[in-house]
């Protein structure tokens, strides 16, 4: 087995936005409204490495103990977002919804020592169902 063929872990990053956003809609509509969007919160998360069982097994015989997964937070920042999409109504209230969003943010991992900000800039795409209630 050559060391490029082992798979020694997968690396997670999850990420979660609380925050606030604006839609503006374009043309006079005929059932699909194209959106610009925007919006801007707090994003939080953690940084996951989750070591696969070769790995494991191979740190075990080599070392007499158990590797752990580790999980490391990031420090809570602020950040922005962008996107477009277009909305398809089928009545007044009522319809479907796709969009792309793109999320602007420079995060620090949260641990001890010092830490440099990276940017975790990512993006979306949505699709789901808009109803008035």
């Amino acid at each position: 087995m050559n060391i490029e063929d082992f798979h020694m872990m997968d690396i997670e990053v999850e990420q979660l936005y609380f925050g606030a956003m604006a839609k503006f809609k374009i043309g006079s509509g005929g059932g699909i409204w194209p959106y610009v969007r925007g919006g801007a919160g707090l994003y939080t998360g953690s940084l996951n490495f989750n070591y696969t069982d070769e790995m494991k097994e191979a740190f075990m015989l080599a070392n007499g103990f158990e590797l752990e997964d580790e999980s490391f937070d990031f420090k809570s920042a602020f950040g922005v977002n962008v996107g477009a999409g277009a909305e398809l109504d089928f009545s007044h209230n009522n319809g479907v919804f796709a969009e792309f969003v793109y999320h602007i943010v420079s995060r620090e991992l949260d641990v001890d020592g010092e830490s440099e900000a990276s940017s975790f800039n990512n993006w979306a795409l949505h699709v789901g169902i808009h109803f008035g209630l």
